[in-house]
Formats: structure tokens, sequence, C-alpha cells
């Protein structure tokens, strides 16, 4: 019983951004992404840049995760995936590794050995027309264009490369990282595949930062409900094969329970996933029989409650506005940018004294600015059309429940 405790501390303490213990679904978005995959430049179409975009919750992280998995079992295949858009001092970095990647040559590091410098070890991104860079120096910043003629015209890489890049809402037009990510996306010279995942404003940053030849996003939404029973019933017979007992039935009623709870949002269903690993966890000995479904639900509830106000509190928008957009959005599936602000600056006018002067420092007393602290903190979202929408439903329903309250 001591390795089952042990096994369910590590699933909480692993946090409810972990990777979830199964996965289900997307099947779809994953085939078209390895699809793309097979067929890149210089024989394939000019370079090709796919877009993964959804609500926060929806699973964007996840899907990059499982389609890695995927990727990594096909042959002469590379990946180089990020957290978030890198940071001036990394995009460099991140270019060097993908075109050591290229050639089959170790990630190019800095101080380097006076052996590694010698021999080309780590040829390109740190080797660059046949000299070297001195040991404390980081590689230099290498262009498609000068990736595919440094190795000559007769160079074929020898492997693909597949570039993910997550939080892609965060791009800054005029970075280093927009520089490298504007670059893949419209070389045509060696096989690269770039993938964005962000919320729903990802394609307006993308477009800002000058991407013109963006496909369709690949929408990410809620999972069908089979789909995520699937998930949930997959994910408590992990637990159930480690040791926890469990009839069939009481699988089942769980599963069923945790799916509804969850409202269908992937994020949502590893929330009171993680609160099923408590509650059993505070049993004397585990048993889902035994354990009590409800205060399950009461944990994840609380659980997902607090997500919910960390994504207000990083909005730094006062609720009051916050509300009134999804009021309006409540009864209109979609609306202007211009609209929006229109209703921002009008709820600001009904604030009080205090918290209108703190939203008028904090925004520079426009509501254009707080509408795009709105959307990177996934509060509000843009459809295809561009249109302000309410992202998740039961993020709609918290809301206009606490200025009821």
């Amino acid at each position: 019983m001591s390795s089952i405790r042990h096994h369910l501390q590590e699933l909480i303490d692993a946090g409810e951004r972990a990777d979830p213990l199964v996965f289900s679904g997307r099947e779809e978005e994953i085939e078209r992404i390895v699809r793309a995959a097979g067929r890149l430049p210089p024989d394939g179409p000019k370079g090709r840049t796919m877009l993964i975009q959804g609500a926060p919750g929806s699973g964007k992280t996840a899907l990059i995760a499982e389609v890695c998995a995927r990727l990594e079992g096909l042959p002469d295949t590379g990946i180089v995936s990020l957290a978030s858009v890198p940071a001036n001092s990394a995009a460099e970095r991140t270019h060097a590794q993908l075109a050591a990647l290229l050639v089959g040559a170790a990630p190019p590091v800095q101080n380097l050995s006076e052996t590694q410098m010698q021999s080309g070890e780590v040829s390109i991104g740190v080797a660059r027309a046949g000299v070297r860079t001195s040991r404390t120096s980081a590689p230099a910043y290498l262009s498609a264009e000068d990736i595919a003629e440094n190795r000559g015209s007769g160079w074929r890489p020898k492997r693909r490369v597949v570039v993910f890049v997550d939080e892609v809402q965060m791009l800054k037009p005029g970075s280093k990282a927009a520089e490298l990510l504007f670059d893949l996306h419209t070389q045509a010279k060696i096989p690269v595949l770039l993938v964005c995942a962000g919320l729903g404003n990802s394609r307006l940053a993308l477009s800002n930062a000058g991407f013109s030849r963006l496909q369709a996003p690949l929408p990410l939404g809620r999972l069908a409900e089979t789909e995520t029973l699937d998930c949930a019933r997959r994910t408590l017979q992990k637990v159930t094969e480690r040791g926890v007992p469990a009839t069939n039935a009481a699988l089942e009623r769980w599963a069923a329970s945790l799916a509804k709870s969850a409202d269908n949002w992937p994020r949502h269903l590893q929330v009171y996933l993680q609160a099923t690993w408590q509650v059993l966890l505070r049993q004397e000995e585990a048993d889902l029989d035994q354990a009590a479904l409800d205060a399950a639900i009461a944990i994840g509830d609380r659980q997902r409650a607090e997500y919910y106000e960390d994504r207000l509190a990083a909005s730094r928008t006062p609720l009051e506005i916050v509300a009134a957009l999804h009021r309006l959005m409540a009864v209109e599936s979609g609306i202007r940018e211009s609209d929006a602000c229109r209703v921002i600056g009008a709820a600001v006018q009904e604030l009080d004294p205090v918290t209108r002067k703190e939203w008028d420092t904090q925004f520079d007393a426009r509501p254009a600015k707080c509408f795009e602290s709105l959307l990177r903190s996934g509060i509000v979202s843009l459809d295809s059309m561009y249109r302000c929408t309410s992202p998740v439903p039961s993020l709609s329903r918290y809301i206009l429940a606490q200025v009821r309250d």
C-alpha cells in the first residue's frame, strides 16, 4: 500500500499543468501535422506554418507533447519544442539547435573544448564559413538561407525538423524570436515545419509580426463527450493498475462524474483527476469504491475556480469590466473589437473612483490596451473573423456568478 500512496503523491506533486497520463481525441489535428511534416521544402511546398489556436485549458500543450511522441517514431525526424516564445538571448541558440539537428551534429554549446573546435564536431551554428567561434561566444545567428548555402549547392540534410513554439500569443514584432519564426515561416530551402500554438489571439499576434501566408488555424475547443469519458476512464484505470482497488461499476461511476464536471475541457478534467488523487491519498487505504466522489468534485470545483481567478488576476482588469463584456457575449455570438472597447469604456465610467484611477494607470486610460490584456490572459478570444467571443462557457458562467453574488 505504501507504493500506491507514493504513486498518488507523485501524481499530486506533478501539478495540475502536468502532461496527462493518457491522451484522448484530437486525431484529425494530429494527422494533419504529421502529414505536413512528411512533405517539406525544398522538395515540398514553400515554408509552411501551422497554428494550433484555442482557449485556456483546451489542451494545446498536451497536443504538442502527443505529436512530438508520434514524430519521434519516424525515421530522420528531429524536434525542437519550445514551451514559449524564446527570449532574445535564446533565439540564436534555438536556431543553432535547429541547424545542428538538420546535419546530424550535436547541438551547439558555449564553452567548447579545443578538440571540438579543431574537429568541427559541432559544425553549423558554431562554425561558419570555416571560421570557428571563440570558446566563450554564443553561436552566430544563421538564417535558413545561410544554413542551406553554407553546406554547398549539393547539400541534402540528414533529417527533417519540426519546430514547436507554444504560447505564441506573446510574440512581439521586431523581437529576435519574431525574426527567427518569420525566417522559418518564409524560407524555402530547408526541410522545416513550424508549428505554433497559443490562445485565441495568436493568429493576430503572428499577423502583426508580418506572417502573411498563415493557413487557417487548427481550432481546439472542447473534446467530444465520448473522448472526455474515455480519457477519464483510462486515466483511472492506470491508477487501479498500480494497485488502487476499484470495481468496474465504481470506475465507470467516477469516470462519468469527472467527465461531466469537466464540461469536456481537457485541463478541467486534469483538475478533477488531481482532486481524485487527493481524496484517495486521504484514505487510510486507497480504494475507489470507498472514496467520497462528492468530496473529489468539491475539491475540483474549488481548484477550477482558483484557476479562473488566476486568469482574471493576470488580466489586471476589474471584474465589473470583464462581466460587462461577457454579459454582452452571452447574447451575441461575436462582437467587433470596436464594440468591445466601447463596452469597456462604458464600464470604466461606472467604477468607483479608486478602482477607476488604478485602471487608468494600468492601461493608460485606453480601452484598447485593456482589451489586449484580456486577450493575452485568455479571458476573451477572437474567432476566425477576428470577432471577440467567450472562450470557455464555464468561465463566463463563473464571471457572471461573481457579479451577481
